[in-house]
């Protein structure tokens, strides 16, 4: 029914209405309510024998970011570990309302008997800055792949854009995470000496700026705060990341850009680009297909130049003709090659 009480005219104010409601919904409780919106008032032809459907509105930037942050959350089937220890807090905060809000980290040992060097993983997961957490379906597909080839495995949440983690606050919580890990790896059969910090996509470019960002960058600052840590790691992968904010330029990815940043100065997003603190010594993985409609491949082979430009180790691949989010769904080709070049990395 439209706002007077009447039926929803196709591509009426009270249709997108629908639709944005719809969509925001599906976002919030993380399945998609994709299906027929409320039927469209209907007239009869004026030819008796016309038999022409009505049409159907096209799909809006709403449904397909939903779409999106639906995928991000996974859609994998396959059979994925429990942590062993679960919900270990390692950082009290503030949300959007002020009220302490705490954050906590996932752990996945190595089983007892099975060989293991401590070689170790933090994750960082992915979700456009405004869905997801540590237990999304990406992270346990690596966590259960990596637990079996004997690595131990952390996997940390941080404040999503609506819980006061506007930019940069959630860089502020990776750091944080990391220098919990680091601290207390050795419980958990792990060596701090041989951290792999591992980002998929919106957590990619906290990473990434968890490592670029000095601990007493400007934008780090915070009034009256402790002065900020940040103990270096072995090496940093970098999966379909974010690593620029300039080119999202499309549909909704500028109303969410700016809400994630909290500016419309493009010369602050240019500051927060990981792309302009990528200075950082620990080697760098990327992995990105080049179908990606998310993230621009475009920004990963920027990054992967900046870095050569500095002299900074960088190694890089490219999958054609896939799409965005592939590790959250396990078994299928792209995430098995994804698997394999990751662990060679972690390996190496």
């Amino acid at each position: 029914m439209g706002a007077d009480g009447g039926a929803i005219e196709a591509g009426s104010e009270d249709m997108e209405r629908w639709r944005r409601v719809s969509t925001l919904r599906s976002v919030r409780n993380g399945v998609p309510t994709w299906g027929s919106p409320p039927r469209p008032a209907m007239s009869l032809p004026t030819d008796p024998a016309a038999t022409s459907a009505p049409s159907v509105p096209p799909e809006s930037a709403w449904q397909r970011f939903a779409k999106t942050v639906t995928v991000l959350r996974g859609a994998g089937k396959a059979p994925l570990l429990e942590p062993t220890d679960p919900g270990l807090l390692f950082r009290t905060t503030r949300d959007a309302r002020g009220r302490p809000f705490e954050l906590r980290m996932d752990v996945y040992r190595v089983p007892a008997g099975q060989a293991s060097d401590g070689t170790n993983c933090l994750l960082i997961h992915g979700g456009s800055f405004v869905l997801g957490d540590r237990a999304m379906t990406a992270c346990r597909f690596l966590a259960t792949r990596l637990v079996g080839e004997g690595i131990t495995v952390a996997s940390a949440d941080y404040r999503l854009t609506q819980q006061n983690g506007t930019f940069p606050r959630p860089v502020r919580d990776v750091k944080a995470a990391l220098a919990y890990w680091v601290e207390n790896a050795e419980r958990f059969g792990a060596d701090p000496a041989k951290v792999t910090l591992v980002g998929i996509s919106a957590g990619g470019a906290l990473s990434l700026l968890a490592l670029g960002w000095a601990d007493d960058h400007p934008l780090l600052a915070v009034p009256g705060g402790r002065p900020l840590a940040t103990p270096g790691v072995r090496q940093m992968a970098s999966v379909y990341a974010v690593s620029e904010f300039s080119s999202f330029t499309r549909g909704i990815t500028p109303w969410l850009r700016r809400w994630v940043t909290g500016t419309s100065d493009p010369e602050r997003w240019r500051a927060m680009a990981p792309t302009t603190s990528c200075g950082f010594d620990a080697p760098l993985l990327q992995i990105h297909g080049d179908a990606d409609t998310v993230v621009p491949v475009e920004q990963t082979h920027r990054m992967d130049a900046a870095r050569r430009a500095l002299g900074k180790h960088v190694e890089t691949h490219i999958y054609p003709g896939v799409a965005h989010a592939f590790f959250s769904y396990p078994g299928c080709e792209a995430a098995e090659r994804g698997w394999s070049d990751l662990i060679r990395f972690v390996r190496s």
